[in-house]
């Protein structure tokens, strides 16, 4: 049951501890389920059952856990962005209303605007 909760959650949740937490709730939450249902009257009480309730879930959540990092495809490390080099054209200001200027190359910073 706990087991089958891990792998369900893997449809809705990245984190394989939420999955974890989500399975242990499913198993130990349906023996908790069926000890109160005997607590009714339906059936024998018994503490022993919940602790094997316990180490069940646990060990159907270690399982999956095992299973699902086996399986799933390792994640890939994000590239580091690369740093770019220096503009040529910095310093240069590119205004709409900036009169037009005469140069020799567009690098030559001695550049005077024309009248």
């Amino acid at each position: 049951m706990a087991a089958t909760g891990y792998l369900g959650a893997a449809l809705v949740v990245d984190d394989p501890t939420a999955r974890a937490g989500l399975g242990l709730a499913l198993g130990v939450g349906a023996g908790l389920a069926k000890e109160a249902l005997d607590a009714t009257g339906s059936g024998d009480p018994c503490v022993g059952d919940v602790v094997w309730t316990g180490l069940g879930a646990l060990l159907g959540v270690a399982l999956a856990w095992a299973l699902d990092a086996e399986v799933a495809p390792p994640s890939r490390p994000q590239p580091r962005p690369q740093p770019q080099p220096p503009s040529p054209l910095r310093g240069f200001s590119a205004h709409v209303d900036a009169p037009p200027v005469a140069c020799a190359t567009v690098l030559d910073r001695r550049c005077a605007p024309t009248e």
